[in-house]
């Protein structure tokens, strides 16, 4: 495949210095090798001696087995990078036969239109997307792939106010803020205005800290529409803190069921709610409440050899999974992480510049983003489920943990706090993200590989946990990304 690929960017160049029957034979003869190279599958090997059907090279896990492979797959070995090769040289063939079509023989722009078509229509990497070259792009692929499959009030869990919802449209929500195109307003306002009535009643869960999340949404929703239905919504999410059960210390339970547990996504569900809600209407206070949640899980909850977080604490000692002397779960586990860097972030997005507090939690992202880049995979640029241990055969790469680490690297980086070594570190993750994107037969963005909802435990818990496809833990952190990575690239 690699004559094929530079014998056509080759000719791209030098074209015009060319007689017109000389490129008409050297596109025949590389039409013909392309033809030889055709799977049964309808992709494309790298070798003349044909590879078996396989996943593209974007979607394989090195050294994993695949239904009809010889052996284990290995990126180097050019069993699945024929498609990517084909695909770029099927839209230069095209338009090299397309520029000299007058003199050009039919059959041979047909044939090159059949494999233009024909990688069309599987669009299974992303470059056959030309248009889409910036994070700004890629946000709004995102986006608007999702809303045209789902009316907001059926995004999943459907016509539910719920953190998954909640965390997708928080990522729209940066995209409308770079953009200001309005169907993004009007899609976040229409799941709001579907669950909260016009007297800001709403059907939500009153005994868990992920049901505060949504209520990002309400803020700017209150300042642009008015009236008091969002404000009202806002207050009843607001006083859940004097109602949530409490450590000995005040650290709020994640949930009810899960007596004396803190957990690092927690940080993110509340706090940033609190911080917002002390911003617009003064209620200071929470300001110092969010930072008390955030000291205590660095007081219990940090690893000072690695500078990462265990993902849950129980200061009971009663859960399976709770080390009897430190209370701690027993890995770092990567989304919960990423809720903890998020949270991080937009707390120094929302505390005032003179706030006492600032100087401590700006240090502590700081030491947090120089962790993450250590654990970052050299080959892919992604992050493993379980961070530190990439080492292990049945760990895996997790998209939605690296898009929360690429945010949190990039605005730790805009902030001054980090240095180009955490940018290129956010750097190197977007662009692992963008190698694994896929496309539905439709053409709609899919981000694979994202951990479904996990609760705390041993490491088998979180290795064997399902994945799915546009799940919105992933798309909507994937869509922050995106903007972030938009503003530091320019």
């Amino acid at each position: 495949m690699y004559y094929i690929r530079n014998s056509v960017h080759l000719l791209s160049y030098i074209r015009p210095a060319m007689k017109e029957e000389d490129l008409r034979l050297v596109l025949r003869a590389t039409l013909y090798n392309m033809s030889r190279l055709l799977r049964s599958d309808g992709g494309f090997s790298r070798e003349l001696a044909h590879s078996p059907s396989a996943p593209n090279v974007a979607q394989v896990k090195n050294g994993a087995s695949y239904p009809g492979m010889p052996k284990p797959v290995h990126l180097s070995e050019g069993l699945v990078e024929g498609d990517m090769n084909a695909a770029t040289q099927a839209l230069l063939i095209r338009s090299l036969c397309y520029a000299m079509a007058d003199e050009t023989p039919p059959k041979l722009v047909q044939r090159a239109d059949e494999f233009y078509d024909g990688m069309m229509e599987r669009r299974t990497l992303f470059m056959l997307h030309p248009t889409i070259a910036t994070p700004m792009e890629w946000a709004r692929a995102a986006c608007d792939s999702l809303m045209s499959v789902y009316l907001p009030e059926e995004l999943p869990p459907a016509s539910r106010w719920h953190y998954h919802q909640g965390v997708f449209l928080c990522g729209m929500e940066m995209l409308w803020e770079a953009e200001r195109d309005e169907r993004y307003d009007a899609y976040i306002k229409r799941y709001v205005d579907r669950l909260v009535d016009d007297h800001g009643n709403f059907d939500f869960a009153r005994d868990e800290l992920d049901a505060i999340q949504a209520g990002l949404l309400l803020f700017r929703l209150d300042e642009r529409n008015g009236g008091s239905k969002y404000r009202a919504a806002a207050d009843k999410l607001r006083y859940l803190f004097h109602t949530l059960n409490r450590t000995s210390e005040g650290g709020f339970w994640h949930k009810d069921k899960y007596a004396y547990n803190m957990w690092l996504d927690g940080l993110y569900m509340g706090g940033v709610f609190a911080l917002k809600y002390a911003k617009q209407y003064g209620d200071t206070g929470l300001r110092d409440m969010a930072l008390h949640q955030e000291r205590l899980m660095r007081r219990y909850m940090r690893d000072e050899r690695t500078g990462l977080l265990y993902h849950a604490w129980d200061e009971s000692r009663r859960m399976p999974w709770a080390d009897r002397e430190t209370g701690c779960s027993p890995e770092f586990w990567g989304r919960s992480l990423g809720w903890y860097g998020l949270a991080l972030a937009q707390f120094l997005d929302e505390l005032p510049e003179e706030h006492a507090g600032r100087n401590e939690l700006a240090s502590s992202l700081a030491d947090f983003a120089e962790a993450l880049a250590r654990y970052q995979d050299a080959e892919s640029g992604l992050w493993y489920q379980v961070v530190d241990k990439g080492y292990l055969a049945d760990n895996w790469l997790e998209t939605s943990c690296t898009c929360l680490f690429v945010y949190t690297l990039a605005k730790a980086y805009k902030f001054g706090l980090v240095g180009e070594a955490c940018l290129n570190a956010a750097k190197r993750g977007y662009e692992g993200l963008t190698r694994v994107l896929q496309f539905d037969e439709k053409g709609r963005f899919i981000l694979p590989d994202i951990c479904i909802g996990t609760s705390a435990g041993d490491y088998e818990n979180y290795v064997t946990r399902p994945t799915s496809q546009n799940d919105l833990h992933g798309v909507g952190a994937f869509v922050m990304a995106s903007v972030e990575m938009q503003a530091l690239l320019g």
